[in-house]
Order: C-alpha cells, then structure tokens, then sequence
C-alpha cells in the first residue's frame, strides 16, 4: 500500500496502487481501535482506506497532494508532503492513542 519508514518517519508512496482499486461509490471501512471497540469510517468515492498500526488511513484521489492527521482531541494538522513528522510517527508506532486518522491526498503521486 506504499508506506514507508524512513530515519523514523512514515511516508506514503502508493507507487503500485492503480486508480481501479478506489472505491467508485462511498464505502464502509470496519476496523478496531486502539481499545479493541469495533469502528466504521465512511468512505468517498475515490478513497481507499486501511489501518496502519490500528490508525485508519484513508488514501483520497484529488488534485492537490498532502497529509492531514487528525488527533485523538479532535485537532488536526496539515502538511503538503506525503509524509509525517518523526514525533507522530512515533506516537503511531507506540499505539500512544494520540492519533486517530490519517489522510493522504495523493494529487498526482498516483501514477495510473
């Protein structure tokens, strides 16, 4: 799916993901959390979604490309590359609970 860890970083680079594996219609992603409670994240059309150490990530087809991490006391960051930072990374790594979804606008990271 293109994760990466690199010097303590997570970065994205769905070099083999093909635009058919994004969902055409919304969707359901059913995952647990960090407490082992059953969640549901509603999916887009032209998303993809999966957990990475229990962190939901949602992978967004668009024009423009980033990162938003949304956190456990409901702020959110942004950034323009596809990669986090080595503190969050870090809380994710831990399972620390501080992070409680990742999306990444792919822009044109996505090649077919």
């Amino acid at each position: 799916l293109g994760i990466f860890v690199r010097a303590g970083r997570i970065s994205f680079e769905p070099l083999l993901l093909q635009r058919a594996e994004f969902l055409a219609e919304p969707g359901i992603l059913q995952y647990f959390d960090l407490s082992g409670t059953s969640r549901r994240l509603r999916l887009r059309p032209g998303s993809l979604a999966f957990t990475y150490c229990q962190v939901p990530v949602v992978y967004r087809l668009g024009p423009e490309k980033g990162c938003t991490v949304a956190y456990a006391d409901g702020s959110e960051d942004g950034a323009s590359e596809l990669s986090l930072d080595a503190a969050t990374s870090r809380s994710i790594f831990e399972r620390a609970g501080v992070v409680s979804r990742i999306t990444v606008s792919l822009g044109s990271a996505l090649k077919n």
